[in-house]
């Protein structure tokens, strides 16, 4: 098992349960968005592998809580995400049509 980013009750958890894990502190903010960035990675696989709502709510509710510690470690407020959201929306659209990209300048994409 490789090292990587834990919740902070994790631990405690975790002793409860009678086992003990080893954990270090990241002492700065540039390591620690480092592996908030591989948490999201991480935590955006499991929502790409879940099979029902309840594993996908699941999935998606650790991926917002690692957005939003991205967002706090640079100063993101969540209203700026939103608007920003709603901006992007408004010029390049949502995802309401399903459609999938399969081609360009008549040449259709290989699989």
């Amino acid at each position: 098992m490789k090292k990587k980013l834990i919740r902070d009750k994790v631990p405690e958890i975790v002793r409860q349960n009678g086992d003990e894990l080893i954990t270090e502190v990241i002492k700065n903010d540039q390591d620690f968005q480092k592996n908030l960035k591989n948490k999201l990675l991480e935590e955006a696989q499991e929502v790409a592998s879940a099979t029902s709502r309840t594993d996908l709510l699941e999935e998606l509710a650790d991926l917002q809580e690692v957005v939003n510690a991205l967002c706090d470690l640079n100063n993101i407020d969540s209203s700026d995400l939103a608007q920003k959201q709603k901006s992007k929306r408004e010029k390049a659209g949502g995802f309401k049509k399903k459609l999938m990209l399969i081609g360009k300048n008549g040449q259709l994409f290989s699989e």
